[in-house]
């Protein structure tokens, strides 16, 4: 008896010098997180991003953004093994849902917005390149207006445009995305170039066209691969390895990334993965724009 006392009595005074030392010499047990400080885990991260797209898209339920198209979340194999240096290498990307215009920014579009019109290929009247044997330069009354892509913009300039529709240009991520259409070939199309789907040096007869004259990718998107280059957010760079979720490009850097093709280069630039970049301050005749509309 007197043994389990004494067994008892040493116990309980041990257990007091435990508390005597997680109390004054700063030890304490792991923090068990109250509902306030919850450490969350990937899944209720991926959880709450979800929600807050959820709340977007329900806000566009009934009415949806005029002129654009919905581009569900997903997760894609970004880049190309077997294209060129910069295209590498293969990584997983994960998106959240965003709307993207339908055609690219025309020249009609850009001058209501920003009161002027930078663009060299005026529609109704042809300015530029050549007119073949016959050709008059003049469209079909019902083309008549200002239907052909903003050209001759410069990155700042279709930035300021997007933010003053309340939209944004597209990520370099969003925009392959919403181009391949859940393709993996060269082109969204296939592996073989296809005049009925993208104006490039092939057959555009050096000039800009009319938006939305070629065969829409599986998205319904028109002219992602040629008619105009189009400017994206990112700053040139590096791909990354590892599997990233709405990536953003680097913060600053010299070139700002374009991507599409256009009527004046070759075929091959109109790729889905083919990375084009230039100065933000660069006008040509063969870039332009579309934007996204996004929460983030």
């Amino acid at each position: 008896m007197r043994r389990n006392f004494k067994f008892i009595l040493s116990s309980l005074l041990l257990a007091l010098v435990m508390v005597f030392l997680e109390t004054d010499l700063g030890y304490t047990q792991p923090h068990k997180a109250s509902p306030q400080t919850k450490n969350h885990e990937p899944g209720e991260q991926a959880a709450g991003i979800n929600a807050e797209h959820e709340k977007f898209l329900q806000k566009f339920k009934e009415i949806p953004p005029q002129g654009m198209v919905l581009i569900p979340a997903g997760t894609f194999m970004m880049g190309s093994t077997r294209g060129d240096k910069d295209e590498k290498p293969l990584h997983e990307v994960t998106l959240s849902p965003f709307f993207i215009d339908k055609f690219e920014v025309t020249q009609q579009e850009f001058k209501k917005v920003m009161d002027f019109n930078p663009s060299i290929f005026i529609s109704g009247t042809f300015t530029g390149g050549y007119l073949e044997s016959g050709e008059s330069g003049e469209e079909p009354a019902k083309f008549k207006g200002h239907h052909r892509p903003v050209e001759r913009v410069t990155w700042h300039e279709a930035n300021e445009y997007c933010q003053a529709v309340n939209k944004r240009l597209p990520t370099e991520a969003e925009w392959e995305y919403a181009a391949r259409a859940g393709s993996t070939t060269k082109f969204y199309w296939g592996d073989k170039t296809d005049v009925s789907f993208s104006w490039t040096a092939k057959n555009a007869r050096s000039r800009s066209h009319l938006v939305g004259q070629k065969k829409p990718n599986a998205f319904g998107l028109y002219d992602m691969s040629g008619n105009v280059w189009e400017w994206v957010v990112d700053w040139e760079n590096s791909y990354s390895e590892q599997p990233e979720t709405n990536p953003k490009g680097p913060a600053s850097g010299i070139n700002k990334i374009m991507r599409g093709g256009s009527w004046y280069a070759h075929p091959n630039y109109s790729r889905s993965t083919y990375r084009g970049q230039n100065s933000p301050t660069i006008r040509y005749t063969d870039i332009g724009f579309r934007c996204v509309l996004a929460p983030q």
